[in-house]
């Protein structure tokens, strides 16, 4: 792996929709292929935020200025997991309107907006269960 050139730096506001244009690439490229494009912006924005408020540390990976990769590393503490507040009022606005525009989205889409919160939130139980058993984990 070449890493010459790569600048690491803390992710910024500016930085949320090169995250979203990170994460549709891998994971909402239907919505695009379909043209659907708000739908896909918002999608990708929304999972980013998500991502981006339940991680304290977020590092942006850039070549000659331009972004080439995102590193979010999320840190539990006490069983749960530690929240970021410089992006919890994006996560907030988003998730109003992933969860307005979820009303009238059929399966696939409601899939995309959501699937990742609902694998976050089943992580959270277990890391918290296994706190519960054994306070040493999570810290």
């Amino acid at each position: 792996m070449n890493i010459e050139g790569i600048t690491l730096r803390e992710a910024v506001a500016d930085d949320l929709d090169a995250i979203a244009l990170i994460y549709n690439s891998l994971w909402c490229n239907w919505i695009r292929k379909a043209g659907a494009w708000e739908d896909w912006a918002l999608c990708g924005r929304f999972n980013a935020a998500m991502q981006l408020q339940r991680s304290p540390i977020t590092l942006m990976a850039e070549r000659n200025g331009a972004v080439v990769g995102a590193r979010l590393v999320g840190v539990f503490e006490n069983g749960a997991p530690v929240r970021n507040p410089r992006w919890q009022p994006v996560y907030e606005e988003l998730l109003a309107k992933a969860t307005e525009r979820a009303e009238t989205a059929d399966e696939d889409l409601e899939g995309s907006l959501f699937g990742d919160s609902r694998e976050k939130a089943t992580a959270d139980l277990s890391q918290d269960q296994d706190h519960q058993h054994n306070p040493c984990m999570g810290r």
